[in-house]
């Protein structure tokens, strides 16, 4: 789900859900529990043996399934935050490989290990995907832009421009592409290589299920505990734990109504940059090397590659964040404590609804409310009208079992469009008391600015006030690396205009949004004036010395640490030519870096000014609800000022509604129909959702009479799943057509490639060059919607099914089903049965065949890349998980050599 903040909110709200993780955790886990035992020991009549209190800590203290959502493990492997990546694929995948065996040696589980990685999504969560994917090859071509920008600008400075660092595309993290097929191969190998050499994989069943396996990592995870759960055999007792960051596995975690769960992710935490690398040391590892003999080369050669082999191993382990374990059965505690009223409520049922009031707040499949936000205390306020109208207005639940109550439903959001009026009114209200306190602080800085500048002419030296040049000699244009008072003074003023500004006077907030002034201000922060020193700076057009001198009038503008610019250019005594020069190049890189920064953040983010004058979203004009609601319409769904808000509201309120419904199907028993989505990038609010379920209940009211008034039974109302016809997950190609944006068109088929690029395609509309933004009351870019175009599956269909003719059988192999696979070691009693197998009872499909799909009344059901039978689990030799086995080709056997696809790896 990803909902920010959610999990910010719930450390605080319930404290004790949340402990810290350290490397010995499951012996940890076994000594508490032990501890626990034995205190409960001198409460007990009749006394346990030492060695049975041993055994029964050993059991209910380790874990015994963990589950990986590999998404989770692959983007920061691959790239960091800031977009750095590491120098090859190969040292990606050794990354993921590392980080699979901390989090093995952590939890030591005893039974499964589980590694999914997200496959093809629902078109509801595709619609996301594309709008992240659209925004990251967004941010690449805007830092490409300004680098290209910036360095004209150094080269006419006679600056030194740094190397661009090439961001690699994050984009190729999507089913279906070369790296994915590429990385699930060396995972395979990677779980050959830990079952034949690592201890604690020796015992475990590794069921691993890669991007061609249609739906997330995290619900196919909680599939495969659903489907174990209906099995008679399977152990009640059973002790997960799931790995990601996502807030939806909070919620996924508790819809399984297991009664162990445990979600291990990373803390939240800022970590320091890396320190530089020293100077006179790398200028000495120079010298070093141009004085080596050709005999000692190779065994330097070797020596160096294994140290930079344990240098980047080191530094991809130092990069690790500290680990958090979410404990679901104390916040099940803490929920049926708070909701339940000492037992008077089925507490199952209360989970679920508490995991229903959360999705209003925001989910990955519906736009949140308006005015809904968890920062605000939206979840509290929902639990809390929850808690109010239990007793006396709700009948009963708000869901059942995955299904909507909608005559709860109805009740419940009555009262709550109450509370959602008040709250427009105090934002509304907020708005206003920001906007009068901006203009207030504009007049004062208005004032402070001229203050300022008469201050500062009254204070100038009478020979800088007018200066003289010889005649006939061309006046060279000054090139100071710092603005005089004046220019300050006049960007305050322009700033006034439309910046954002605060009660305290910085350079921040005395800045032009043009790139010339963002470029000031980084150049005044990070390095001084180039200096005046050298013949080739000098016909290069060198600041004069009146210049200079005017420049150093604007000193009180610098740190006060700041040196002399004589004595900051001046080469050290003593020192090496190499080094200054380096030192210098590196004041260069800095200023490159900083102005990058400033030229990048001027157009991410939005000035206070139109936040709190321009649009809907300020409230200008809007004193009720009501009026405002009109206007949200108007703006955010193009409706023509003639065009009626209410019937259009109530439209859009049904098919959200409806949107509830899928997401609380998706989260309790699966994905219901791939096809469904919410076609609207806004949500309705919560008053016209009401107005929708109460005339969906006041229709089927209707209905129940009429068939009463014509002595006919009632017949069997339309269910939950009849509101979405079944439908197949797209193929992973069609997939990738439907979400990249054409930056990443080189993860693409060729053919697709080109049709995706070309402007006369009859699905050019799909991928637009420019994405188009709304702040949505929002600063930054990040928190903006992303106006994107939705797909036309019966379009891209066609095209689609008319390029697949042209894909080589590789590609063909890329863009087919397939199923999860299960590993063990030779000596797991599982491996006889499975060394039994045969394609005669069941096999994988081969590329020439197509998916079977069987759907029942009950059950919807993927389409099977197997055919036949399959054999059946013996519940003895798997640790009571179940299932059929299936033979495929590609299935490693006891003896076989394995070649790593992993450079540098046996």
């Amino acid at each position: 789900m990803g909902v920010p903040t959610f999990y910010r909110w719930l450390s605080c709200r319930y404290p004790r859900v949340v402990v810290d993780v350290g490397p010995h955790h499951a012996a940890d886990a076994v000594r508490e529990r032990e501890e626990a035992l034995r205190k409960e020991e001198a409460q007990r009549e009749e006394k346990r043996g030492d060695e049975e209190i041993k055994r029964l800590a050993e059991e209910q203290g380790r874990y015994d399934c963990l589950y990986l959502d590999m998404n989770g493990i692959i983007h920061p492997c691959c790239h960091s935050d800031d977009g750095l990546s590491p120098p090859s694929e190969d040292d990606m995948f050794k990354a993921i490989f590392l980080y699979v065996d901390r989090l093995v040696e952590i939890v030591q589980p005893r039974l499964l290990l589980y590694l999914a990685i997200d496959g093809v999504a629902p078109r509801a969560k595709m619609n996301q995907q594309r709008i992240r994917r659209f925004k990251a090859a967004k941010d690449i071509e805007e830092e490409q832009e300004a680098y290209e920008a910036l360095k004209q600008q150094f080269i006419e400075e006679g600056r030194a421009v740094p190397n661009p660092k090439q961001k690699w595309d994050s984009n190729c993290i999507t089913p279906g592409t070369p790296f994915m097929d590429r990385l699930a191969r060396s995972l395979r190998y990677y779980i050959a290589d830990r079952l034949a050499s690592h201890p604690l994989f020796r015992n475990l069943q590794v069921v691993f299920s890669d991007a061609n396996v249609p739906g997330e990592g995290e619900h196919k995870i909680v599939e495969f505990i659903r489907e174990q759960r209906k099995l008679s055999h399977y152990p009640p007792n059973l002790r997960h734990v799931l790995h990601g960051a996502d807030a939806d596995l909070i919620m996924l975690g508790l819809a399984t109504h297991e009664a162990h769960f445990f979600i291990l992710r990373e803390a939240v935490i800022e970590r320091p940059p890396p320190p530089k690398e020293g100077l006179l040391d790398a200028a000495a590892a120079e010298g070093a090397a141009a004085g080596e003999t050709v005999v000692h080369k190779r065994e330097r050669e070797d020596f160096e590659e294994a140290e930079e082999a344990m240098k980047r191993e080191l530094e991809v382990k130092a990069s690790w964040k500290p680990l958090q374990m979410i404990q679901l059965p104390v916040l099940r505690e803490y929920i049926q404590h708070e909701l339940c009223d000492n037992g008077r409520y089925n507490a199952e049922r209360v989970i679920d609804d508490f995991v229903f009031l959360c999705f209003l707040c925001g989910n990955d499949f519906l736009p949140h409310l308006p005015h809904q936000s968890i920062q605000r205390g939206s979840i509290d306020s929902l639990l809390e009208v929850y808690v109010h109208l239990r007793p006396h207005v709700l009948t009963g639940y708000l869901t059942d079992g995955g299904r909507v109550d909608l005559k709860n439903l109805e009740a419940f959001l009555c009262a709550f469009a109450k509370v959602e009026d008040e709250l427009i009114k105090r934002e509304l209200t907020r708005k206003e008391r920001l906007r009068e306190k901006h203009a207030f602080e504009q007049q004062k800085l208005l004032g402070a600015a001229g203050a300022l500048e008469e201050r500062h002419i009254q204070q100038q030296p009478h020979w800088q006030k007018q200066e003289t040049h010889p005649a006939g000699k061309e006046i060279q244009p000054r090139r100071e690396g710092l603005p005089s008072n004046e220019e300050v003074a006049r960007r305050l003023k322009m700033q006034l205009l439309g910046e954002e500004v605060s009660g305290e006077l910085s350079s921040a907030h005395v800045e032009d949004a043009s790139k010339e002034d963002a470029s000031r201000k980084a150049d005044a922060a990070a390095s001084p004036p180039p200096p005046a020193s050298t013949e080739a700076e000098d016909a290069a057009g060198a600041p004069s010395a009146a210049s200079l001198a005017s420049a150093g009038t604007a000193a009180h503008l610098v740190d006060a640490d700041s040196a002399p610019l004589a004595k900051r250019m001046k080469n050290p005594e003593g020192a090496a030519k190499g080094v200054a020069s380096r030192s210098r190049w590196e004041e260069d890189v800095d200023l490159f870096k900083a102005r990058m920064q400033a030229a990048l953040s001027g157009c991410r983010e939005v000035d206070m000014h139109a936040l709190l004058h321009e649009g809907v979203d300020s409230g200008v004009g809007c004193r009720t609800r009501d009026r405002w609601r009109v206007e949200y319409y108007q703006e955010k769904f193009h409706l023509g000022a003639l065009e009626e808000v209410a019937p259009f509201a109530a439209s859009v309120s049904e098919v959200y509604i409806r949107g509830l419904q899928w997401v609380l199907l998706y989260y309790f028993e699966g994905c219901s129909s791939f096809d469904w989505f919410f076609p609207f990038h806004y949500a309705p609010l919560a008053v016209d959702v009401w107005e929708a379920v109460r005339l969906i209940n006041s229709r089927k009211a209707q209905r129940k009479r009429q068939l009463a008034a014509e002595g006919r039974d009632e017949e069997a109302l339309e269910g939950a799943k009849d509101l979405f016809p079944p439908s197949r997950p797209l193929k992973p190609v069609e997939q990738l057509m439907a979400v990249l944006p054409p930056f990443s068109a080189n993860c693409l088929p060729e053919a697709h490639a080109k049709t995706m690029l070309s402007p006369l395609s009859s699905i050019a509309d799909f991928y637009p060059t420019k994405c188009k933004y709304d702040p949505n009351g929002k600063r930054y870019q990040w928190q903006w919607v992303v106006l994107l175009p939705f797909i036309d599956k019966r379009r891209l269909l066609a095209v689609s099914k008319q390029l697949e003719k042209t894909l080589s059988p590789e590609e063909q192999r890329r863009n087919r089903l397939s199923e999860a696979e299960m590993h063990v070691h030779e000596s797991h009693p599982l491996a006889a049965e499975m060394q039994q197998l045969t394609a005669a009872r069941g096999r994988g499909l081969r590329l020439d065949e197509e998916p079977e799909w069987q759907q029942t009344e009950d059950e919807r059901k993927l389409p099977r890349g197997v055919v036949g039978e399959g054999h059946i689990m013996i519940a003895d030799s798997s640790g009571g998980f179940g299932g059929r086995l299936f033979c495929i080709e590609s299935a490693y056997t006891p003896g076989m050599r394995i070649d790593s696809p992993v450079g540098k790896l046996p």
